[in-house]
């Protein structure tokens, strides 16, 4: 293409542009006018069909909405007759069309609220049977997602499931009528259940079936529920949809075990625990809720599981320091939901008695801090809380006596927390031992150290069990002051002043003091006898050395010869000797 066809393209374009411009400008006013009139005769004549072919509203729908909207308002008010007399005239409007489902759950839900109110009213059953008659005939052949979430959602409302609140309030659940009547609730919307939610219906039956027996023992049998608690683990899986039986499973071994009189119980849940609250924590690892009830439960469980594993506060120093650890979160749930039960005075409890038993462990009890100058331990103000006080200050104290009566006020609840009260009980007896008794008397008779120690009414401390602690103190390298024993007097003789070398003179030499040419360099009879023969050993410690060592120490002494006196220990050692001496000095 050539520059002249560029221009010629150019030109053409330019005068095609003025000739259209210079029309427009040409328009009169008055054409103009008239133009926008068509427009606007045009939008109006658009806007009139639109609003022709647009759906009329249903008055019927209106109604439904309304009317749905005054029976809600009259049941947050409890006005329940007045709401089913809203509902009840919506329906029949219904007659010639299909009764919304919605409305229909909204009518049954109603009808068994009504007759949860009072179950033994037959009539009222009557309208609520006739009410899940009306819903199921109602229901489509395949439930489509709503129907399912909408029954789902009923079901949830009307027999809700029985999880860790019932631990933490076990009041919720000791209404037997209240039990019984959500039970034939599922009963009764069993074609709806298993239509819509099989699973669902089915798990939450076996959970009221298993509680209306805890309710009434007499008509139980342990057969009868361990075949349902049997049925429901099988139902149950480890997936956070099955939340609500892993955590109904978890309430009911340590409900059981948690209850008055109950023997076999604890066998059971320390079998079943363990489990549940691993799978409870993994599980809400992967919720995005954490239930207060359910933590506060999931924590107290973590510790209950221990308590069996805490005999002595020196042994079980670890799993104490985690079961005091679990408690504390298990309390600062229930602080955070307001829970004032009697699960809230346990928790307190355990929580005071494991911090005594921790507390224990330090020699200096003035530099401890107490645990009721936690903020969250400041503001109690109940009767239970100062009996705790009380206890601990009998602790810190020594007061035996005392520390008695305060074991009485927590006495409901030495079923459960009995290794931590036999712990501290044991605990305060050896402390007031080495800093009391020891630290006052150089010479005690052990008949006196057991009434000192006594702590009624309790059984008083054996003689046997005063040894033990002696013994077991110089093992654990924690006796405060040096002692001896004389066995033959059951005297036990405290302070430095005891603190004797022993002989440097051995069996051998004792053999050369019955002959008279060593007599005068010899050592008499009682003396060698009462050091049993060991001398010039130096100080060690004797902690974690096992009977046997330290007897194969002692029997290697008695064979080494002294350094001091080479001349006259060339014999060994002989045990036979030493029992005829024995023997003929008791004669």
């Amino acid at each position: 293409m050539s520059c002249d066809d560029y221009a010629g393209d150019s030109a053409y374009g330019m005068v095609e542009n003025e000739e259209d411009n210079y029309d427009e400008f040409m328009i009169s006013g008055d054409e103009s006018e008239m133009e926008v009139e068509m427009e606007e005769e045009s939008a109006g004549s658009g806007q009139e069909d639109f609003e022709s072919h647009s759906p009329q509203p249903d008055p019927l729908e209106e109604l439904y909405a309304a009317n749905l909207a005054q029976a809600t308002t009259y049941v947050q008010e409890q006005q329940l007759p007045r709401a089913l007399e809203v509902l009840n005239r919506t329906r029949l409007q219904f007659e010639s069309r299909a009764v919304p489902i919605p409305l229909s759950i909204f009518l049954l839900r109603c009808h068994y609220k009504l007759w949860e109110r009072d179950p033994h009213e037959k009539g009222l059953f009557q309208q609520f049977a006739s009410a899940v008659s009306d819903l199921s005939s109602s229901m489509p052949a395949p439930c489509g997602t709503d129907t399912v979430l909408v029954v789902r959602q009923c079901l949830n409302d009307l027999v809700p499931s029985v999880g860790c609140v019932a631990v933490i309030d076990p009041s919720s659940i000791a209404n037997k009528d209240t039990i019984t009547s959500r039970k034939v609730c599922l009963q009764q919307m069993a074609s709806i259940g298993q239509q819509c939610d099989a699973h669902l219906w089915k798990t939450r039956l076996l959970q009221y079936q298993l509680l209306e027996l805890q309710l009434t023992p007499g008509d139980a049998t342990d057969t009868t529920q361990q075949g349902l608690l049997h049925e429901l683990e099988q139902l149950t899986s480890p997936q956070l949809d099955h939340l609500d039986n892993v955590e109904f499973l978890l309430f009911w071994y340590l409900h059981r075990s948690l209850q008055d009189g109950s023997t076999s119980a604890p066998h059971v849940a320390h079998e079943k625990l363990p489990d549940l609250l691993t799978t409870v924590s993994g599980l809400l690892q992967t919720s995005f809720s954490r239930p207060l009830p359910l933590l506060a439960t999931l924590h107290f469980g973590n510790a209950y599981i221990l308590l069996e594993q805490i005999q002595s506060s020196h042994s079980a120093y670890r799993q104490l320091s985690y079961f005091n650890a679990e408690i504390w979160e298990s309390y600062k749930c229930l602080e955070e939901i307001g829970n004032k039960t009697k699960f809230h005075d346990l928790t307190l409890c355990a929580f005071i008695l494991s911090n005594m038993l921790l507390m224990g462990q330090r020699t200096d009890m003035e530099a401890i801090i107490s645990p009721f100058e936690l903020e969250q331990l400041k503001v109690l103000e109940s009767q239970f809380s100062r009996d705790l006080e009380n206890l601990y200050q009998a602790f810190v104290s020594y007061d035996l006596a005392s520390f008695a009566r305060g074991l009485q006020s927590i006495g409901s609840f030495n079923h459960v927390l009995q290794p931590l009260v036999d712990s501290l009980t044991h605990l305060l007896q050896v402390r007031k031992l080495w800093h009391r008794v020891a630290a006052c008397y150089s010479t005690i008779s052990i008949a006196d150290i057991q009434s000192m120690l006594a702590v009624d009414p309790l059984p008083r401390l054996s003689r046997n069990s005063i040894l033990t602690i002696l013994m077991q103190s110089i093992m654990n390298d924690t006796a405060q002051v040096y002692f001896k024993l004389d066995l033959t007097r059951d005297l036990v003789f405290f302070g430095e002043e005891n603190r004797k070398p022993l002989s440097a003179y051995t069996k051998d030499s004792y053999l050369d003091a019955r002959n008279s040419i060593h007599r005068d360099a010899g050592v008499s009879l009682k003396q060698w006898v009462d050091n049993v023969g060991v001398f010039n050993m130096g100080p060690r410690r004797l902690k974690n050395l096992t009977p046997l060592a330290f007897v194969q120490e002692l029997h290697n002494a008695r064979e080494q010869a002294a350094a001091v006196d080479p001349t006259l220990q060339s014999r060994t050692l002989k045990y036979t000797q030493l029992a005829e001496y024995v023997r003929d000095a008791l004669q």
